[in-house]
């Protein structure tokens, strides 16, 4: 098969998404964000990239799940999603991997990618950062004012959401046992829902062979990114949190 040279990818904001990130935070999707970027030479989206470009895309997000929850079949009008993604060409992370199913029904020709990692590994890796043992599907006011300040005031609910998800409404999120069987769970309705072709299961760790063949582009002359996302994710915390 031909490969495309990255060259030939032409951008404009109304451009679809080429690539869907299903996988979850602390899977390697900061190191996938940066080799996308490196690939198509365009911004990925990423939970990031929402904290510190787009903190009114919380309210959009809230917005994109609501209307997921009141559709009968789980479909939803593209436009906010055409507003989310405008100027963006790949997508990972949260919140969008917990809407990955949708964005594949707005960007029928993209390809997914689920990344991967053991699961007590990556159980270790939230538990110090993005998902501790507290109930934040509730968060409570000191928390809310803390987030709002810090992130936007929408951004508390979009978490509570987001999460809800991907996970469920009834889990007990502060219970080790349920959230690695939630994460476990996650991997197989996304093989299960995703075409075998259209579907990478990846270990950064792996390197870009496996995702430049699936993506049909060619392995770009330099080290694939690897990104400590506990480092890079405590730092941004520890930052945020000399703010308050």
């Amino acid at each position: 098969m031909r490969m495309m040279p990255v060259e030939q990818v032409k951008i404009n904001d109304r451009s679809p998404l080429l690539v869907i990130g299903a996988g979850f935070g602390r899977t390697g999707t900061k190191s996938l964000k940066t080799a996308l970027e490196i690939i198509y030479r365009q911004p990925c989206y990423h939970m990031f990239e929402l904290l510190e470009h787009h903190r009114d895309h919380s309210r959009k997000w809230i917005e994109v799940d609501r209307l997921v929850s009141e559709s009968r079949d789980g479909t939803i009008d593209p436009q906010l999603f055409y507003d989310i993604f405008d100027g963006y060409r790949c997508t990972v992370d949260f919140p969008s991997c917990s809407y990955y199913a949708q964005l594949m029904q707005t960007y029928p020709e993209a390809k997914v990618v689920l990344t991967i990692r053991d699961g007590r590994s990556w159980l270790e890796s939230v538990r110090e950062t993005i998902l501790p043992r507290r109930d934040i599907y509730h968060p409570g006011w000191a928390e809310k004012l803390a987030q709002g300040y810090l992130n936007g005031w929408h951004f508390s609910g979009m978490l509570s959401t987001m999460w809800m998800r991907a996970f469920g409404p009834s889990i007990d999120i502060t219970y080790d046992a349920s959230v690695l069987n939630a994460y476990d769970r996650w991997t197989e309705l996304v093989k299960r829902n995703v075409a075998a072709e259209k579907l990478l299961l990846f270990h950064v760790k792996e390197g870009w062979e496996p995702l430049c063949n699936f993506l049909n582009v060619p392995v770009p002359n330099q080290p694939f990114p690897k990104v400590n996302e506990r480092t890079e994710m405590l730092k941004f915390l520890a930052k945020r949190q000399r703010l308050i």
